[in-house]
Formats: structure tokens, C-alpha cells, sequence
């Protein structure tokens, strides 16, 4: 930030870690608890949905039935009965799926879905690193209260 903007008074520089209040319990908000955000990155969720309906519309029939039913939270089993199928018939759609979206989206593809975006884990390293320093700050005022 530009020296001339804080000189004149517009601007105020603001620790992300600074305590802005205290929630119903009496533990600190700061900055970084206000922005942090659990929903997915707009960019991510878009590029997903259009690989998602590339994907969809290069299955068959009987796969995009069995896709569209499970995201409606029926079970396989429920999805085996309205298509006509026996549980191993079921167990096998659901592995033919399974290879296809791997192949068709990379094998990754499950573990890019499950890993937490990377500001999430430097916000949860600083929350962690302010937690050690408040032990051991109250460790050692504990320490110098019995030595003294």
C-alpha cells in the first residue's frame, strides 16, 4: 500500500489475526474467521459442471438413469430395482462408472475432490501456531508463578 494513503488518513492497515469481537462463547473473532468461507471456489465448481455434462452426455441410457437417480439419494439398491437390475448387475454399472469417470477425468480426480483448498490450510497452520503460542505463553506464566 501506497505511504501517501495511510498519510492522508484514508486507509487502515488490519491484521487478518486481529481480534475484530467475541462470539456467544467469549472466543476471539478475527479478520480471517470472518472471510473464511467453506464453499467451494466459483472457478472450480464451474469447470466440475462442465466436465460433469461432457461426461454425462457420452454415457448410456442406463448409465445417465443410474447417475440421476443417485444424485436424487435413492440407493443403489432402489436404482437396481427401477432398472431392472440384480445387486451384482447394480455393482457392476456402478464400477463400469467408476473406470469411465476415472479414465474420462483422470484417475486424480477423487483425491483434487477431497483435498481442502490452500488457503484453508494456511488459515487452519496460523490458528494452529496462535493455539501453541497461547499454551506456551500460559505455560510459562504458570511456571514463573510456582518459581517465585
Amino acid at each position: 500500500m501506497h505511504p501517501g494513503t495511510q498519510l492522508a488518513g484514508r486507509t487502515r492497515l488490519t491484521s487478518f489475526d486481529e481480534p475484530l469481537g467475541f462470539d456467544d462463547v467469549g472466543d476471539p473473532i478475527t479478520l480471517a474467521e470472518v472471510f473464511a468461507n467453506d464453499q467451494e471456489d466459483p472457478g472450480t465448481l464451474a469447470v466440475r459442471n462442465m466436465d460433469w455434462e461432457a461426461f454425462y452426455g457420452k454415457q448410456s441410457h442406463r448409465s445417465q438413469s443410474l447417475l440421476a437417480v443417485v444424485a436424487e439419494g435413492s440407493t443403489l439398491r432402489e436404482v437396481a430395482r427401477m432398472l431392472g437390475l440384480s445387486d451384482s448387475g447394480i455393482q457392476l454399472e456402478k464400477k463400469k462408472l467408476a473406470l469411465a469417470l476415472a479414465e474420462f477425468m483422470d484417475a486424480s480426480i477423487l483425491a483434487e475432490v477431497n483435498r481442502q483448498p490452500l488457503w484453508k490450510n494456511n488459515l487452519m497452520a496460523g490458528r494452529e501456531r496462535q493455539a501453541c503460542r497461547a499454551a506456551l505463553s500460559s505455560n510459562f506464566t504458570s511456571m514463573g508463578a510456582t518459581h517465585a
